[in-house]
């Protein structure tokens, strides 16, 4: 059936209700999850959903007497690596009157395995069993769970295994580097860089992948992305990316990146204009840093930007330090700068 929901969009928190029923829902990013309001100091069952590289879904089911606090229980344990690291939360809880612990318990234990007979990877270590109900009827809870799994459909994510979607993301739905732009203000820093409409293609073999520039961020197999970075990590199925390397520009020479496209711009603006520029001290002190690496390899001037990407390729490819220094005349210290600057490895 179609089911009437309303949404309410606080700065941080989607809030759910769904008419004809007692019902309160709200979707948190992990990241968020401090910004629920007092509302959810009470009890009720909540979901943690987490990707995996491949597309399916991780999910964890539990009950709390306290949402709010065991949410936060979850952040913290997810942050320190001794659970699984989710992306976001679905709460459920009822208006008036509050669920009680049966009840909580009845519903953990249907919606666990509702998701275990559609074939759903669970975090649980131990299943839950239906908790006793005593005077409350099972049939008037069944309503709650056929409710629960709509909101699931709404986000995108079917609980009875039928073809896996990506999840619906809206801002206030994922964390604020991964978030998908809707309607907004015009990315100025990226327009400064290329125009909308152009064409930008992956500078990794590895991750092949086109999307197209628009005003307010970048648009990738239909979706629209507020940054580089997010639209990156969509095409490469990762947690972190630098989106300005990955994504370039093509010529005659190759792939240009975004990255070398802006450095070019700002090198023209500043001997345009010595005045010009970011007066912003934090933003001198970032543009002095990455002055110094840039400078700390001597034979970058000479490169070209398709060389450069052709390292940057070579690098993703697999090759060693080895055969980066002899292919390219480079010493090891200039190959590890180079991969640092475009984040192909970790800082030392």
């Amino acid at each position: 059936m179609v089911r009437n929901f309303q949404v309410r969009v606080s700065e941080r928190t989607v809030e759910i209700t769904a008419s004809a029923h007692p019902l309160w829902m709200a979707v948190v990013s992990r990241k968020n999850a401090r910004d629920l309001g007092d509302r959810w100091e009470t009890s009720g069952v909540y979901i943690l959903l987490g990707s995996l590289v491949d597309g399916t879904w991780r999910v964890y089911v539990g009950r709390a007497t306290d949402l709010r606090d065991r949410i936060l229980q979850h952040r913290r344990s997810a942050g320190d690596g001794t659970f699984f690291v989710w992306n976001r939360a679905l709460l459920v809880c009822r208006t008036d009157p509050a669920f009680g612990l049966g009840e909580i318990g009845w519903l953990e234990g249907r919606i666990h395995g509702l998701l275990e007979a559609g074939g759903v990877e669970l975090e649980n270590k131990q299943k839950p069993g239906d908790a006793p109900l005593g005077a409350v009827s099972p049939a008037d809870l069944q309503i709650f769970v056929e409710v629960i799994q709509d909101a699931l459909v709404l986000l995108g994510y079917d609980p009875e295994g039928r073809p896996q979607q990506v999840p619906a993301r809206t801002a206030e739905l994922e964390p604020e580097e991964t978030k998908l732009a809707t309607t907004g203000k015009p990315h100025r820093k990226l327009l400064d860089v290329v125009p909308v409409g152009t064409k930008i293609e992956s500078t990794s073999p590895t991750y092949p992948a086109t999307a197209t520039v628009d005003v307010t961020g970048i648009r990738y197999k239909g979706d629209l992305y507020t940054s580089p970075s997010a639209a990156a990590k969509a095409a490469m199925g990762t947690e972190a990316a630098d989106g300005y390397s990955f994504w370039g520009v093509k010529s005659e020479s190759g792939v240009t990146s975004l990255k070398i496209l802006r450095k070019i711009l700002r090198d023209q603006t500043h001997q345009a204009d010595p005045a010009a520029g970011d007066t912003n001290p934090a933003h001198d002190r970032r543009q002095m840093e990455r002055e110094q690496r840039r400078r700390a390899v001597a034979p970058y001037g000479k490169m070209s930007a398709a060389v450069v990407n052709r390292l940057l390729a070579r690098r993703d490819k697999g090759a060693t330090y080895d055969q980066l220094q002899k292919e390219f005349n480079l010493g090891r210290g200039s190959v590890h700068t180079l991969l640092e600057m475009y984040g192909r490895v970790r800082k030392r």
